[in-house]
């Protein structure tokens, strides 16, 4: 961008522009971001705007008919998810995992029995219903803390933030899933591929994706 701000400054003197938007396959670091419109800015324009990868996405998502008019296969998904916000909190979480110093209360109890009957709602199989209590569950009460401490505000706002935007597409295109084990299944691969943050922490947006759907962040619970 250093090479573009002469250009549109030259633009500008020259009465031939007032408004500057760029659009990158990038995406956009908001302090840097924040800096370089400010710094546009200055030349005089009326209006300087900088959108990323997550903005561009999140419009596709909101207007599925541009995928369609445009042919691609991205449009005969169930739903698009935005990685981003869920990818921050699982990446916080595995780091305050692997700090020696940081420890977790592991007070509450996440056998009750109501897991029985939202499995039944949801449909959700039995052989994966073991593989969450085996697999998932013993990470529950770290989650749960983790989400509590004031500390990680910024973290359980992100996290609130994804599972309301995913329990809202769920409701939309359930019926394009037979199972819930395939609507979580769809999600975890749809936020972990070609997401280099997550390369070597799949196993905790599983984690994280099993414990919204026990907390009934996600799916039905009557």
């Amino acid at each position: 961008m250093d090479k573009e701000f002469p250009k549109v400054q030259a633009l500008f003197e020259n009465g031939e522009i007032d408004h500057y938007i760029v659009f990158t396959n990038r995406r956009k670091p908001a302090k840097s971001t924040l800096v370089l419109a400010e710094k546009f800015a200055e030349i005089g324009l009326t209006s300087v705007d900088f959108f990323g990868t997550e903005e561009i996405d999140r419009w596709l998502e909101m207007n599925p008919a541009i995928w369609t008019s445009l042919g691609f296969a991205d449009s005969s998904q169930p739903f698009r998810v935005d990685p981003t916000d869920l990818s921050d909190v699982v990446v916080a979480f595995k780091e305050a995992v692997d700090d020696a110093e940081h420890t977790f209360s592991s007070a509450t109890n996440f056998t009750h029995v109501k897991f029985k009957e939202k499995n039944k709602i949801n449909i959700l199989t039995d052989e994966y219903a073991d593989y969450i209590r085996s697999e998932s569950m013993p990470y529950f009460s770290d989650i749960k803390a983790f989400l509590s401490d004031p500390r990680n505000s910024e973290f359980r706002d992100l996290y609130h933030d994804a599972a309301d935007d995913l329990k809202q597409k769920i409701m939309v295109t359930r019926s394009q899933f037979t199972t819930f084990d395939k609507v979580l299944t769809y999600i975890h691969d749809a936020i972990t591929n070609n997401n280099p943050k997550l390369r070597t922490r799949k196993r905790f947006v599983r984690v994280f994706l099993h414990y919204m759907y026990h907390d009934c962040d996600i799916g039905q619970h009557a």
